[in-house]
């Protein structure tokens, strides 16, 4: 997802208070370091694997990744709480607007 689609998903830049913004600025900033934290474990992998073989422990990096992660995680989950609401019909809108002809847009 990029911040073009944050924004949109919100009413676009115009209509989104500044703490949102920097919701989202930081979002973006979390994305990118957990993608390159994620190469750097794939070459890792790749190369020998994510485990010290002297000490039989991962490697640091490993458990900085799932704390980026983590805190990626809260950060959209923050930033679904402000979601806003999709306008919905109500059940009388619904009732007043015009039965639609028989073969159109109907089961």
């Amino acid at each position: 997802m990029t911040i073009t689609q944050f924004l949109e998903d919100h009413g676009g830049s115009e209509a989104i208070p500044a703490a949102l913004r920097m919701l989202i600025d930081a979002i973006v900033g979390t994305q990118v370091t957990l993608a390159s934290m994620d190469r750097y474990l794939f070459e890792l992998a790749a190369n020998g694997g994510l485990v010290n073989r002297r000490s039989r422990k991962a490697f640091a990096i490993v458990a900085d990744r799932m704390r980026v992660a983590d805190s990626l995680t809260r950060q959209l989950q923050a930033l679904g709480l402000c979601a806003r609401p999709q306008d919905v019909p109500n059940l009388h809108e619904l009732l007043a607007e015009p039965a639609a002809p028989a073969g159109e847009g109907g089961p």
